[in-house]
């Protein structure tokens, strides 16, 4: 048996030829471990293949499946002497068995099936071309996420109680397709967000930046000169800027690209506008990185311009 220490978390590895069970015990932050009942998480391991996990606060539990494991048992005779292995897994599995014989025309869809690419993070996926579904227990709460996408963007979630209905509602997304209008129409109580609207109407991709706009614009650090700003953006919506670009906020820079993905902003080409806290004006960077500065929240020739550029550049959504 090897012992691993760290500052955070005690591990224990069992090997035996092709198979092995790893057996964590976090610490506290004082690094003691956690005050009684120890929590052990544990990772069942095969051909050096992460094969399931599980958590539980029996250490006698941990301790028999662990032996078990490693003398022969198989996954499947592990699910039946332990509820604590692969519980997310096994929930999607169950749900996703009862949604196929609820709705058998799931079955015929392109994808209906449990993804495991982070074994923690389970996700069950079903997709009919452009309509998607994830349901996954990310969150670890009781009851799963359901989330919706329309040509691969996130377009309303469902997260309530209720899993019949949002199975009914899924079939209908991804089966039969159906427009967010009419589920509007059928379930009242759901919130369908705004950018399905766009998608219906042929304008998915003008809601997005519409909608991050917005997002933006609440994002935006108060200012001295908050009335002004808000006119200048105001101006800035009005001569449909809002369709053209995607915005993003941090404190008081706006940030405007083609990019959909935040995390790739700055490998595109992009703008800023940084607004002053205690004076009008705002500075201006171009997509080539030159700076201008100006004393006045107005538009002018020069943002003109700066705009124009950005606008010939591609779209990016990867």
């Amino acid at each position: 048996m090897d012992q691993i220490e760290s500052s955070v978390a005690t591990s224990f590895v069992v090997s035996n030829k092709k198979r092995s069970c790893r057996i964590t015990i976090p610490r506290s932050e004082n690094g003691s471990h956690q005050e009684l009942p120890l929590e052990f998480d544990i990772v069942v391991i095969e051909n050096n293949h992460d094969l399931a996990i599980g958590r539980t606060h029996s250490q006698e539990q941990a301790i028999k499946m662990m032996y078990d494991f490693i003398h022969g048992k198989s996954l499947g005779q592990l699910y039946y002497s332990y509820d604590f292995i692969d519980i997310k897994k096994r929930k999607l599995r169950s749900l996703q068995m009862v949604i196929n014989e609820v709705y058998p025309v799931m079955t015929t869809i392109e994808t209906n099936r449990i993804i495991e690419e982070i074994l923690a993070f389970p996700e069950l996926e079903m997709q009919q071309e452009n309509r998607l579904c994830k349901v996954n227990y990310h969150s670890n709460k009781e009851h799963p996420r359901w989330i919706f996408y329309w040509d691969g963007k996130r377009i309303f979630e469902c997260n309530n109680a209720f899993d019949a209905i949002n199975a009914q509602i899924a079939m209908r997304w991804v089966f039969e397709k159906a427009m967010p209008s009419a589920l509007k129409a059928d379930y009242p109580e759901q919130d369908f967000g705004r950018l399905g609207e766009y998608y219906e109407r042929g304008k998915g991709q003008e809601g997005v930046f519409i909608i991050s706009w917005e997002e933006a614009i609440k994002n935006l650090k108060p200012s001295a000169y908050q009335e002004e700003i808000l006119r200048f953006l105001q101006d800035l919506l009005k001569q449909g800027y809002n369709k053209s670009f995607m915005a993003n906020a941090h404190l008081l820079t706006l940030v405007l690209s083609k990019s959909e993905k935040k995390m790739k902003l700055f490998d595109q080409p992009f703008i800023s506008i940084r607004f002053y806290e205690n004076k009008p004006g705002y500075s201006l960077k171009d997509i080539h990185g030159n700076l201008m500065y100006f004393q006045e929240l107005h538009i002018n020739s020069d943002l003109i311009e700066v705009l124009n550029e950005l606008e010939l550049a591609p779209l990016s959504t990867t």
